[in-house]
């Protein structure tokens, strides 16, 4: 039996230094995040949608968006992210799947994919990030996880990158499953980083529509798409 409190916490600001409010940039009529959120609420074995932001002015935007989406939104602090992904967890949350904010591809099917291996495998962590492209990634983790590293974890760099700590090497005690795609396809980008990304992305939607998933995506590349 799935656990019903399942939330999906997107992480996402308006400070980023490589691409200044990227956020809100449009994609296809709509703002970035918009169809970040949106995306994710489409998997179907997600309870809840969270945005996690921080309590810079700057990200009102972001707070205002996701509330006309009826999407609950947490702020809290600019660079402990990790802090903020823990106090963004309601009272029946027990399992958590990490997205970033710069992931307008993100494939509601390859969350339900990691939801299903992280409870037939019943482990501590999921991770897809070894052979799917940058911009599906999904980490699935227990909420009691979160917490011990909340407690634990003093490096800011850890911090602030939430999940580092547990690739660090420093954790041996933790199940952590990597669930691989059928061929190694990592060296695709598809999260939003520069305005070179955010092109390749705007091409994408152009080419697809906003109703899409991965294996579109990976036709697109095979006939020269992009």
């Amino acid at each position: 039996m799935l656990d019903l409190g399942i939330a999906a916490i997107v992480a996402a600001r308006m400070g980023s230094s490589r691409l200044p409010g990227k956020m809100m940039l449009d994609i296809a009529g709509k703002p970035m995040l918009w169809h970040v959120l949106d995306r994710v609420r489409q998997a179907k074995l997600v309870t809840e949608v969270v945005l996690a932001t921080s309590t810079d002015p700057r990200n009102q935007s972001l707070v205002e968006l996701a509330e006309n989406m009826s999407i609950r939104t947490y702020s809290g602090s600019e660079n402990d992210v990790l802090g903020r992904y823990v106090e963004a967890c309601a009272e029946n949350t027990n399992t958590v799947v990490r997205i970033t904010g710069d992931c307008p591809c993100i494939d509601p099917a390859v969350i339900d994919s990691a939801l299903a291996f992280f409870f037939a495998g019943d482990y501590d962590v999921v991770t897809n990030r070894s052979s799917y492209p940058d911009g599906l990634d999904v980490e699935v983790l227990r909420v009691s996880v979160l917490r011990w590293m909340n407690q634990c974890v003093k490096n800011p760099k850890h911090r602030e990158h939430v999940t580092s700590f547990l690739y660090s090497g420093e954790v041996i005690e933790l199940s952590i499953g990597r669930m691989l795609h059928d061929y190694d396809i990592s060296l695709l980008k598809l999260s939003v980083d520069t305005q070179e990304d955010l092109d390749r992305v705007r091409g994408v939607y152009e080419k697809l529509g906003s109703t899409f998933c991965l294996e579109d995506i990976l036709a697109l590349e095979e006939i020269g798409g992009f």
